[in-house]
Order: C-alpha cells, then sequence, then structure tokens
C-alpha cells in the first residue's frame, strides 16, 4: 500500500517535473551550450586581436617612402640605384629600427598628392609649413638642412656680411626659374643674371668670369655639380648662408605613425652624434 501510494501518477508526475526545472537533461545538450559559450568568447578574443593586428599593420608592413626625382644630390636613379643624401641617410635610419622600407622617385607634385591620400606612407624632403602640417606629420629631427649661399672664383675677394646691401656693387647669376633671391630681394637692390640653363652653365660663367661676380643656389647641389665637374678647387663658398631650410621626413595624417616618428627622431638623432649622418653627406658634398 505503501509503494502504491507514493508511486500514485501524481506524485510521478510532481517528481519528473522537479527533476526537469533542477537541469535533467542529455550530457551531450550540456556540452552543446558549453562549447556554444566557449567560441562566442574565442570570437570575441579574436576580434581584439584583429582590432589591435589592424592598428599596428602600418608599423609592420613595408615602409613605402617617396622622394622627388632628378634632384642630385638630394635625390636621384644612377644605373637603376636610387641614390643621394636622403634616401642613404633614411636607409641608414629605418635599418636600425629594424623596420623594412621602400623609396620611389617621382615628380614633386604626385610625391606630395600620394602621401597626403595615404597611398604611401612619407615623402622627403619637404620644408616645414603650417598648412603641410595639417596635411603630413613632421618629426621634431629634421632630415637635413638645405642653404642657400653664395659662391664665387676662387681667386676672388668678394665678402658677404649678411646684409645684401653688402652685394649691391656685383651681378649675381641664378638659374633659369630658380626664385629664391628674387624672394629675398623684394626692394630690388641686387642685380641678378637669371640666364644660366643650368648649374654647370652657371659655374662655367662663375669660373671664367662670364658675366657674374658670384653664383647663388643650393649649397649641396652646387659642391655636387662642381664634384662631377671635377672642379671643387676653382670656386669657394661664402658665408654665412643668404637662407636656410629644415627639411624632413613627413608622414602621411591618413594612419597613426606617432610612434613611428618619434623613433625615427631618435636614430636620427644617434646617427648625428655618432659620426654616421656627416659621413653620409661628406659622400655627396665637398
Amino acid at each position: 500500500m505503501f509503494y502504491q501510494s507514493f508511486f500514485s501518477p501524481v506524485r510521478v508526475l510532481l517528481l519528473c517535473s522537479i527533476l526537469l526545472i533542477t537541469g535533467c537533461g542529455h550530457p551531450d545538450t550540456i556540452h552543446e551550450e558549453n562549447n556554444e559559450m566557449a567560441s562566442e568568447q574565442d570570437s570575441a578574443e579574436q576580434d581584439q586581436k584583429d582590432d589591435k593586428d589592424n592598428q599596428n599593420t602600418h608599423v609592420d608592413q613595408v615602409i613605402r617612402i617617396l622622394g622627388e626625382e632628378d634632384f642630385a644630390p638630394i635625390s636621384y636613379e644612377e644605373d637603376g640605384e636610387i641614390k643621394g643624401i636622403s634616401p642613404d641617410v633614411i636607409r641608414e635610419v629605418f635599418d636600425r629600427m629594424d623596420h623594412e622600407i621602400s623609396i620611389e622617385l617621382l615628380p614633386w607634385a604626385r610625391v606630395q598628392a600620394k602621401v597626403a591620400e595615404g597611398e604611401a606612407d612619407a615623402f622627403f624632403s619637404p620644408y616645414f609649413t603650417e598648412e603641410r602640417n595639417r596635411v603630413y606629420l613632421f618629426p621634431e629631427e629634421p632630415l637635413l638642412y638645405e642653404e642657400n649661399v653664395f659662391f664665387v672664383p676662387a681667386d676672388s675677394d668678394i665678402t658677404f656680411d649678411g646684409t645684401l646691401e653688402s652685394l649691391r656693387p656685383y651681378t649675381i647669376g641664378t638659374i633659369r626659374g630658380y626664385i629664391s633671391l628674387q624672394k629675398s630681394d623684394p626692394d630690388n637692390i641686387l642685380t641678378i643674371d637669371d640666364r644660366s640653363a643650368s648649374t654647370e652653365q652657371a659655374i662655367e660663367r662663375l669660373i671664367h668670369h662670364r658675366g657674374i661676380d658670384l653664383f647663388m643656389n643650393t649649397n649641396y647641389i652646387v659642391w655636387n655639380t662642381l664634384q662631377e665637374m671635377e672642379k671643387t678647387d676653382k670656386v669657394k663658398e661664402l658665408s654665412p648662408p643668404l637662407d636656410s631650410f629644415a627639411a624632413y621626413l613627413a608622414f602621411t595624417r591618413k594612419k597613426d605613425y606617432a610612434d613611428l616618428a618619434k623613433e625615427f627622431d631618435l636614430i636620427l638623432q644617434e646617427m648625428k652624434d655618432d659620426g654616421t649622418y656627416q659621413r653620409i653627406l661628406n659622400t655627396y658634398t665637398k
């Protein structure tokens, strides 16, 4: 009687209900639920990893750097090899940083446009302006300083005291289309001859006293040309320079290169301190 009473249909139904409520189920169902939870957790972790990878991809990949073509000795191509002060310095910096780079030379307008749009990662060697700084990220350390300087024949007695007034008596040669001197002389106190079509032609005119007493151009360009002409002993450079411009390796702002730019600063300064930077300059200058 007791068993019949205890296992009555009502009690059996109640017992099954309790078992169902407390989690009675097939072990496979529990494993499936656990697997789903683990899968969701793995997916979330993978999403976080992908986000982190996407943020760092631009540092891990090859850094594409552009420069101006036919701008010796700053940047130029010879026998299929890209050479120049800027490419050599940049290669050494990134070698020490253990970052792989590629360097390509293009017309200046295309260089700036591609970096502005993020199609390339950086370019050399623009001067800093506030307008450019809104488009490109400039490191603190200049890649190089370009100076506009005056040259005279080696036996000349002409001197320059830093004022244009001291050069009023002379005729100063420049390259056709090179307007830096005109910009520095808004009052037109100088006599400027811009009939030379090239640096080589202007140097020949200067050495042989053909209508110009001085020649003004960027120091690196003139000394490189003199080396190629094997006439470094025929002229001398006057001090001080007319003006000086800091030129940089500028990065695109389409990607976050703030940390890379800081690292570039540190290594470039290291090269200047240990003499490597000056040795590269000496390769292309006097």
